[in-house]
């Protein structure tokens, strides 16, 4: 079922400001401003991982692979072992954005999806860097940085400091639904145990908004 309660567990102190995060091989990973990467055991320990970016990224798990997506010219993706050695690279040619969020998904055929918040569009790639397709998207808002997860051929999207988050259909492009959270300011989006899209929102102060994913009803507010 959906979470019911938030407990605060440890304060963890990295070495520079955090700019995505996300849970892999047991550790939870941060990715960092400066581009490096820090592994946080379950007790909370900090540790450096091999995994070394240029400038600020965004990181993701799936499976076996860790992906990490550096902001250069031109924008590049590295795909890590769970041992985190490299197994793949590519220039992501197609991708106008210069400021990220964690705007990388990987989706349920093992594909993976980018938003282009600059360029309003979803831009789709397989394992080898082939991309696959390109969805355009005029509702990708334009200013803060975006926060993305999907499920089962939809992709949600919301930007840092906005009010809504979209539900876009992977296959066809189409806006399914909008999620209006105002007066409340949408900090980040996750989806949880297939069922549920997490909504972190801030107002006087930092909730959780639990929302179902196919009634697009908020269940509650934790």
């Amino acid at each position: 079922g959906p979470p019911t309660s938030l407990q605060f567990l440890r304060e963890v102190k990295v070495t520079a400001n955090p700019v995505a995060v996300c849970y892999f091989n047991d550790h939870t990973f941060v990715g960092l401003s400066n581009g490096s990467v820090s592994r946080i055991d379950s007790e909370g320990k900090v540790t450096s991982s091999p995994v070394k970016l240029s400038t600020h990224m965004s990181i993701r798990a799936c499976d076996n692979r860790l992906i990490c997506l550096q902001k250069s010219t031109p924008n590049k993706l590295f795909i890590y072992g769970t041992d985190e050695q490299l197994i793949a690279s590519w220039d992501i040619q197609e991708l106008k954005s210069t400021s990220f969020g964690n705007i990388v998904c990987v989706l349920d055929d093992a594909t993976i999806a980018i938003v282009d918040q600059s360029g309003k569009q979803i831009l789709v790639y397989d394992m080898t860097g082939k991309l696959q397709r390109r969805l355009p998207c005029s509702e990708i808002n334009a200013s803060g940085d975006l926060s993305a997860c999907s499920h089962n051929g939809r992709l949600f999207i919301s930007s840092r400091n906005g009010k809504t988050v979209i539900c876009l259909n992977l296959m066809t492009g189409n806006v399914e639904s909008r999620l209006e959270l105002a007066p409340t300011q949408v900090e980040g989006i996750t989806c949880y145990e297939g069922q549920y899209l997490l909504v972190a929102v801030k107002g006087m102060e930092v909730k959780l908004v639990v929302i179902g994913i196919n009634t697009g009803e908020t269940e509650r507010h934790v």
